[in-house]
């Protein structure tokens, strides 16, 4: 055992305990599909889901359970009467003859065929045809946005058009998500681009590219997995994108139709460059541009152009799918990552941080890669992490312990600490045992928050990280708060002694109420309210404490 010694520090704390283990459950409420084949070789333990031409059958069962409404945004749908994707157009009408509410947006310079199969009652909108506006790039479906069962309300998305040559050629992804809230952001798209919730659209206020406004949910708890959306233009995707290139510590892999920004291209080479494993797979349309001058001669026979039949039209990128330790992401949508995605089209991007659908987008990538001539992938784990967990005790001291199942060329281990969960220092250093069984003792305690991670470090000097653990330190007069400023959901870990809060506005006025006698937190819904400053305050026996907050 290693300790780091220094004085005690008298605050009472309670636990926050994380597990991290390899094998990784299923989120039953995120699910993808892939319509070309996969290698499930790569899985770590979930397959990825191989649906050979029947993405339409899919989206027709998702259209066929709606109850209330069914809300489209999809740049294209070519079909012409009882070809394969024909039937998402009969689940449609039957949808519609059974009292469903359907509005439908598509991009007004394609040519949409299949709208033609349509009932001509269902209120359509094409977006402007004009030379100053880029394109309703958009695929995703909300439906049942307003079911009074939540486990009704489904978004699907991905990068998937309507279309025969879509369902059976070009490589493409769904990801359907069973969550109201992640829903509700692209619910609230679709009505800027609609002009408001009516079934008929409204022409006056209806707002496409730059003349929306930014959105203001971002971030999403989908049954304990960290779901991010983001819309351009108004939101900055390829930064979002970015973001998730510079999160990677061992490994990143993507597949992309239009690929034409090179600050991501700069941002991937950095990260082969620091000697994790890139591979990437880009249609034939991006060989012009400079991202396939970047990064062609350095990743070699790692990152292969797609000449097939069809076209690579998936939009992928893939942070630590081989590592579940170092929070695995996965980017897609319908944003191709060029100047005109950004800055022009509609277009959305939906990050997962999740290692089982991070890993399931990296079976289906890899089988891309070699299927078409590329390097096959590797494993680059240098430790497979069994688990990590911290615990505050009775003694006032951290004890951080973690079990390796599997060690490769690995000299030890580095833990590090942060008062804010961004800024990290080494404070100690653990090396390898047989045993493969560790421990940490921090007897420096912080108010609030502590965050822990592990820093793995190999024989060539590279490193990788655990997942970040937390403890949260309550003392009798701490009041706490995050996000701060805050969007939707606002945290609040209470004093021991708390028995009311109110939530006012700064103005004085009361808006909400909460008896909070034995909570030791709360999860205050804030999303309704304008934007403004706010205030809290606690009541106890002895005192009343304020925390002021700011509405976005």
């Amino acid at each position: 055992m290693i300790n780091k010694f220094s004085p005690a520090i008298g605050i009472f704390g309670v636990l926050l305990f994380l597990t991290i283990s390899t094998t990784v459950a299923q989120n039953s409420k995120i699910k993808c599909y892939f319509n070309h084949p996969v290698n499930t070789t790569y899985s770590t333990g979930t397959n990825a889901v191989y649906l050979k031409g029947t993405f339409p059958d899919t989206i027709s069962a998702y259209i066929n359970r709606a109850k209330y409404s069914i809300d489209f945004a999809i740049y294209a749908y070519t079909s012409v009467a009882n070809d394969s994707v024909s039937q998402i157009a009969k689940a449609v009408n039957n949808a519609y003859k059974r009292g469903v509410k359907i509005r439908w947006i598509n991009n007004g310079s394609s040519t949409n065929t299949g709208m033609s199969l349509i009932d001509s009652s269902i209120k359509v909108l094409s977006s402007p045809n004009t030379s100053s506006y880029g394109l309703m790039h958009n695929k995703f479906i909300v439906i049942d946005i307003n079911s009074p069962d939540t486990n009704n309300v489904y978004l699907i998305t991905g990068s998937y058009n309507f279309s025969v040559q879509q369902t059976n050629k070009d490589y493409n992804n769904l990801v359907i998500l069973q969550s109201k809230q992640v829903a509700l952001a692209y619910y609230k798209q679709f009505n800027q681009m609609w002009g408001g919730t009516d079934s008929v659209p409204n022409l006056l206020t209806s707002a496409f590219g730059t003349h929306k406004v930014t959105s203001t949910s971002h971030y999403f708890n989908v049954q304990g997995t960290q779901v991010q959306v983001h819309f351009s233009p108004k939101d900055s995707c390829s930064y979002y994108l970015t973001k998730v290139v510079n999160s990677a510590n061992n490994d990143l892999s993507f597949g992309v139709y239009a690929f034409t920004d090179n600050n991501i291209a700069t941002a991937i080479l950095n990260k082969y460059n620091n000697n994790l494993a890139v591979r990437g797979i880009e249609d034939a349309f991006g060989k012009t541009y400079s991202p396939y001058t970047t990064l062609s001669s350095p990743l070699g026979n790692n990152m292969v152009v797609y000449t097939g039949t069809g076209l690579y039209h998936s939009k992928i990128m893939i942070a630590d799918a081989m590592m579940p330790s170092s929070d695995p992401q996965v980017a897609t949508g319908s944003f191709n990552w060029s100047s005109a995605a950004q800055s022009s089209n509609d277009e959305n991007l939906i990050v997962i941080h999740d290692a089982v659908i991070a890993n399931q987008y990296y079976q289906a990538v890899c089988n891309d890669i070699t299927v078409n001539g590329g390097a096959p992938c590797v494993s680059p784990l240098p430790v497979k992490w069994h688990s990590f967990d911290a615990t505050l005790g009775s003694n006032n001291v951290v004890t951080i312990n973690w079990e390796i199942s599997e060690t490769i060329n690995s000299t030890g281990f580095e833990v590090e600490h942060s008062q804010n969960g961004i800024e990290f220092s080494k404070i100690g250093r653990v090396d390898i045992t047989p045993n493969n069984k560790y421990q940490f003792v921090d007897n420096i305690i912080n108010e609030g928050y502590n965050y822990y991670r592990i820093k793995q470090v190999d024989e060539n000097g590279n490193f990788s990280f655990s997942k970040v653990v937390s403890i949260y330190n309550r003392t009798k007069s701490l009041l706490t708060i995050y996000p701060n400023p805050v969007s939707s959901q606002l945290n609040v870990f209470l004093p021991i002694e708390a028995k009311h809060l109110t939530v006012y506005s700064s103005v004085g006025i009361k808006l909400m109420d909460y008896d909070v006698r034995l909570k030791s937190s709360l999860n205050i819904d804030v999303s309704h309210l304008a934007k403004g400053s706010y205030y809290l305050q606690v009541i106890s026996d002895t005192q009343k404490t304020f925390k002021e907050f700011k509405k976005l």
